[in-house]
């Protein structure tokens, strides 16, 4: 077993292919590049599935958005005058 924290940049939609088990541990905006990113625990020698991350701002439509009946929140993030909640979607259209 080899768990590491990897970083994932996030736009409006986001496929990213990592572990079914690898868990949010930070929401945040990266320093690095001044967008939203995710930070997950991943167990990096467990096989990869894709899991679809999106973002939305306070005040749009979650429930049903694109296609996604039941979205999971993973956390929200201050970017000056927004506020973005990530939730993973999860189940494909």
């Amino acid at each position: 077993m080899s768990r590491q924290v990897w970083k994932f940049p996030l736009g409006t939609m986001s496929v990213l292919s990592v572990p079914a088990s690898a868990q949010a541990v930070l929401v945040a905006i990266d320093p690095a590049t001044d967008q939203p990113a995710i930070w997950l625990e991943v167990d990096q020698d467990l096989p990869k599935v894709e899991r679809i991350f999106g973002i939305y701002g306070t005040g749009h439509s979650i429930e049903g958005n694109g296609g996604f009946p039941s979205p999971l929140h993973v956390g929200s993030v201050v970017q000056t005058p927004f506020v973005w909640h990530v939730y993973e979607l999860r189940t494909a259209p």
